[in-house]
C-alpha cells in the first residue's frame, strides 16, 4: 500500500463516529480517504456523509461490501453487531478498527480474532487509553523495574452519577451489559496491558441494579428512562491470574461514592503506582517516598483518541500489528464473560484459555 492513501469506510454513524473516528481520519487527510459510510438510519447516514464529504453512503451493510473498494473500516455500531460486521469485513479483505467492547461474548471475540488471522487482516479494538501519556509513562516505569513483581492491581472506572441516556447503552441485548461493558472494559484493558497480559484463571464477580431503575435526581449526562434500564449500574470482580497475582475490578455508572475516578493502581515488590495522577510509591533509605509526576512532563501527544486513529492507519498502511494484541483482546473478553457468569451463579468461575 506504499504511496497511496488508506481507503476507509465508517460503519455506524452515531456519536463515537462523529466525534472521534471521522474527525480523526480527517486530520490524516494526506494519508486517508474517507470513501463510504453505513448506518441503518438513512437520514443520519445521509446527513453525516454530506457534512463529512463522504461520497458513498449505505443503509445495507451487504451493499457496502459490494460497493467501492475499501482497505479498512471503523466499526462504530453497538456491541451486539460488532462480531458479524467484523467477520464480513475481514472476508471482504478489509482491516478493522472496532470500538469497545470487541463483542458481547468471548466466543464472538474469538471468532473475530480467528477471522482476522485467517484473512491476514488487522483487528484493532478502540482502547484509546492505551495512548494516554500517563499510561505510556507508567509503562516505562514498569519496564524499568521500578515496581518489581506486581502481585496486586486495582482497576476502577467509577461515576457517581453518569448514566448514558442515549443510544443502546442500557439495552442488554444490544450492549451486553452496563458500565462493566462500557467503561470497565477500558480500565480492564489498560491494566491487562500494563501487567504484561497475564493469563486469567478465575473470576468472582457481582453486579447490582440499584440506582439505574430509579427516576429523577441529578445525572451528569442528563435524563435517562428508568423503565428501559435493563443492565447493571455497578459491577465488581476479583480476577486471579496463573502467575498468582490478583486484580480488583470495579465499574459504575451510578454509585454513592464521593468522587468519580478512572484509575489503575499497581502494587509490587519494589514499589507501587497509581495512574491518575501518576504517582510512584517506594520504600527506600529507611523512608517512604512518594513521587507525583506532572502530566506536562510526559512525552507524547495530548489527544489519545487521535493517537488511536493514527496508530490504526499506521498499522494498516505498514502491515504492522496494533498494540491491542489478539491474546489481549480475548483475555479481556474472557474476563468480562466470567464477571457476568459469576454474578449470575454467585460462585467463582474458572476460565479456560482457548487455542487461537
Amino acid at each position: 500500500m506504499a504511496g497511496r492513501k488508506l481507503r476507509v469506510g465508517i460503519v455506524g454513524t452515531g456519536g463515537i463516529a462523529r466525534s472521534v473516528h471521522i474527525p480523526g481520519y480527517q486530520k490524516l487527510a494526506d494519508r486517508v480517504e474517507l470513501v463510504s459510510a453505513f448506518d441503518i438510519d438513512e437520514a443520519r447516514v445521509t446527513q453525516v456523509a454530506e457534512s463529512a464529504a463522504i461520497p458513498y453512503r449505505f443503509t445495507d451493510f451487504d451493499q457496502m461490501l459490494d460497493g467501492p473498494e475499501l482497505d479498512a473500516v471503523s466499526i462504530c455500531t453497538p456491541p451486539g453487531s460488532h462480531a458479524e460486521l467484523a467477520v464480513k469485513a475481514f472476508r471482504r479483505g478489509w482491516h478493522v478498527l472496532c470500538e469497545k467492547p470487541a463483542a458481547l461474548h468471548a466466543a464472538a471475540a474469538i471468532e473475530m480474532v480467528r477471522a482476522a488471522r485467517q484473512t491476514h487482516r488487522i483487528l484493532m479494538i478502540g482502547f484509546q487509553h492505551r495512548f494516554s501519556r500517563g499510561e505510556q509513562a507508567l509503562k516505562r516505569l514498569i519496564e524499568g523495574g521500578e515496581l518489581g513483581e506486581v502481585y496486586y492491581s486495582r482497576a476502577q472506572s467509577i461515576r457517581r452519577r453518569g448514566i448514558p441516556g442515549w443510544g443502546a447503552f442500557t439495552n442488554k441485548e444490544r450492549s451486553g451489559g452496563g458500565p462493566m461493558m462500557d467503561i470497565g472494559v477500558h480500565v480492564l484493558d489498560q491494566t491487562i496491558a500494563l501487567l504484561g497480559n497475564p493469563t486469567p484463571v478465575s473470576v468472582f464477580g457481582a453486579t447490582f441494579q440499584k440506582l439505574g431503575t430509579r427516576g429523577g435526581g441529578y445525572n451528569s449526562f442528563g435524563p435517562w428512562d428508568p423503565a428501559t434500564f435493563e443492565v447493571e449500574d455497578f459491577a465488581t470482580a476479583m480476577v486471579r491470574f496463573t502467575n498468582g497475582s490478583v486484580m480488583l475490578l470495579e465499574a459504575a455508572w451510578a454509585l454513592n461514592l464521593g468522587d468519580a475516578r478512572h484509575n489503575v493502581t499497581l502494587c509490587g515488590t519494589e514499589g507501587g503506582a497509581e495512574l491518575n495522577p501518576l504517582r510512584l510509591f517506594k520504600g527506600e533509605y529507611g523512608m517512604l517516598l512518594d513521587t507525583t509526576m506532572p502530566e506536562s512532563q510526559f512525552r507524547g501527544a495530548d489527544n489519545a483518541q487521535d493517537q488511536k486513529i493514527a496508530h490504526f492507519v499506521d498499522c494498516a498502511l505498514d502491515g504492522r500489528q496494533p498494540v491491542t494484541t489478539p491474546s489481549e483482546i480475548v483475555n479481556v473478553a474472557l474476563i468480562l464473560d466470567a464477571v457476568y457468569a459469576s454474578a449470575a451463579s454467585g460462585r467463582a468461575v474458572e476460565i479456560a484459555t482457548p487455542e487461537l
